[in-house]
């Protein structure tokens, strides 16, 4: 990230208004993400950063960033910054319709999403803070995972601890969780993405697989495409591991609005009861012979949820 050369960092001694420029300064310098051309880049593929993706998922103005200090910084010999790279992943607070949810997603412009960097996870700010205020979880997912960069680095392998399942177990028992499958998705973040309540993925778009083409086409000889692999195709109307399919992330985003509108913050609350319009004495006739008394034989089970709850438009 380019840094003013000239800028002289905060050291003891100086004023601690030094010290609030540093922060905001570095705070500018993670708004960049991984710099204008990666996010051009990410432009051209038809794709939001998660920063845009994030603004337009929640109420204008709502967002608090947590973590924003987080990332990998070069200092010279006098100890002033010049160089800094952000933590891959953006998270906080913000508010749909004015009720607070937890949101966070990575940034693919830095190593594909992938913290090669730093570690900076969900696990650390937005998961904790959905638990503790009791709101719901988002997660806007286009990440590959570890990186074995960051495996070298250190000298050793690096394995998830068990602490990321749990407190992904713990959110699901808790609050309403539900994730976007904005891009191509592998590894831990594929796993995350669908310990969800409500999936979406954009179709063409989204892929998601626990390791992509040249790892299978490596480990088991068979060439195969991202799209093929782990496309909505695949994973909405075969495999069955993704819920909804969309065009486009602006229809992903109304699609995760309105599930979460169905359901109160936490599993300690109920839904807030509005009036429908619909008759609650009404008794559709077509229920009765809905299900066949053959059981051998099939039904439309979205015929039968149309027909009972309200609101919902009904197939001929």
């Amino acid at each position: 990230m380019p840094i003013d050369p000239s800028r002289e960092s905060w050291k003891p001694g100086m004023p601690w208004e030094q010290a609030v420029e540093d922060m905001a300064y570095i705070r500018s310098l993670a708004k960049e993400m991984g710099g204008p051309e990666r996010v051009e880049r990410q432009h051209k593929g038809g794709r939001y950063t998660i920063r845009e993706r994030i603004e337009k998922m929640v109420d204008p103005g709502s967002f608090v960033e947590a973590g924003s200090l987080v990332g990998a910084a070069e200092y010279d010999e006098d100890g002033n910054l010049r160089a800094f790279t952000p933590g891959g992943y953006v998270m906080g607070l913000g508010e749909i319709d004015g009720r607070p949810v937890a949101i966070g997603g990575d940034d693919f412009t830095i190593s594909g999403g992938s913290p090669h960097n730093v570690r900076k996870h969900p696990n650390q700010f937005t998961q904790p803070l959905a638990l503790q205020y009791g709101i719901p979880y988002i997660q806007l997912v286009e990440g590959v995972g570890h990186s074995s960069k960051r495996d070298e680095a250190s000298g050793h392998m690096g394995l998830p601890s068990g602490e990321l399942w749990w407190r992904g177990v713990e959110l699901l028992s808790r609050v309403p969780v539900a994730a976007g499958i904005m891009g191509s998705v592998a590894g831990a973040p594929a796993a995350f993405a669908l310990m969800s309540h409500f999936t979406v993925m954009i179709k063409g778009q989204s892929q998601i697989f626990p390791s992509g083409p040249p790892v299978v086409r490596r480990a088991i000889g068979e060439t195969l495409d991202k799209e093929a692999l782990g496309g909505a195709q695949m994973h909405v109307h075969e495999s069955g591991q993704v819920d909804n399919e969309v065009e486009s992330e602006e229809e992903a985003f109304e699609q995760i609005r309105q599930f979460l509108s169905y359901l109160p913050n936490t599993t300690n609350d109920v839904a807030p009861r509005v009036e429908t319009g619909d008759p609650p004495d009404r008794r559709p006739e077509e229920l009765l012979n809905i299900v066949p008394p053959n059981r051998r034989r099939g039904y439309n089970p979205r015929k039968l949820i149309q027909l009972v709850v309200d609101n919902l438009e009904r197939e001929p």
